[in-house]
């Protein structure tokens, strides 16, 4: 990604088919010969050993800003979490239909609190008898307008931007399987 040098506000994205190749749903794939390549994290030193303690879960992310979807997708995948990824609900409940059980669904808050909870009732209602967590990412200040969208427990809140902490101590009280969810994994 460069800056436009004719200093429209605009941005260039520069293409290196070396580099990667996208690889299925949003996922990126080294190119032969090469590593995989790697998103930067905030707040995590880089070369820090992952974490793999989540390894054979899968999560939904719901996001169409970038920067947000790389730095999520990065810590998912140092948790040993597989991030699949969608811009908006039908590419959500597609991907959804097609995975199978996921572990749980990442949601971006969108333009307004009724449109997050419409999107929360419709990925709730796709979902039959097992229910899939859903966390709504969004500011602070975004948390009290979506109370509409269920009673606690149902939903999930996680500041943005994410911190990678906060992402681990979510998925340990969500994951079926995490020590602490109080869930077996067999569901």
């Amino acid at each position: 990604l460069e800056l436009d040098p004719s200093h429209l506000d605009a941005e260039r994205v520069v293409h290196e088919p070396a580099l990667a190749a996208a690889g299925p749903r949003g996922t990126a794939q080294a190119a032969p010969g090469r590593p995989a390549p790697q998103a930067a994290v905030p707040g995590q030193v880089q070369g820090q050993a992952s974490s793999r303690r989540f390894a054979g879960h899968w999560a939904l992310l719901v996001e169409r800003d970038v920067q947000a979807l790389v730095a999520v997708t990065a810590m998912l995948e140092r948790l040993g979490v597989r991030p699949l990824t969608a811009a908006d609900l039908g590419e959500a409940l597609e991907t959804l239909q097609d995975e199978g059980p996921c572990g749980l669904v990442l949601l971006a808050t969108l333009v307004s609190a009724r449109d997050t909870c419409d999107t929360i009732q419709a990925i709730f209602s796709h979902q039959g008898e097992r229910q899939i967590p859903v966390v709504v990412m969004g500011n602070p200040e975004d948390q009290a307008q979506l109370e509409a969208c269920g009673p606690p427990g149902t939903w999930h809140f996680l500041p943005k931007p994410v911190a990678p902490a906060a992402l681990e101590s979510l998925l340990d009280r969500l994951l079926p399987g995490s020590p602490g969810s109080g869930a077996d994994g067999g569901a």
